[in-house]
């Protein structure tokens, strides 16, 4: 997260971060994997680790995209 959002200003899908941490879990930790596992609860997370480093906006679609609050919201999008 650091490496690519924060400082590498990458702009991410909340669901492709849901999905990676899915992966993730599955992988290391197959004894937690949830499928239902929710996006609210990464984005909790995200938050309570990186604060307001962080922007989550959503798009008209109801996709949320999560980028760093360094990036004017004109370059996120």
């Amino acid at each position: 997260m650091e490496k690519h959002v924060i400082i590498g200003g990458s702009i991410v899908r909340m669901n492709m971060l849901r999905d990676r941490y899915l992966d993730y879990v599955r992988e290391n930790a197959p004894q937690f994997y949830n499928e239902s596992f929710r996006n609210e609860k990464v984005k909790e997370q995200l938050i309570s680790q990186f604060g307001e480093q962080l922007i989550f906006w959503k798009t008209a679609s109801h996709s949320e995209l999560l980028y760093c609050a360094d990036i004017e919201v004109g370059a996120a999008v």
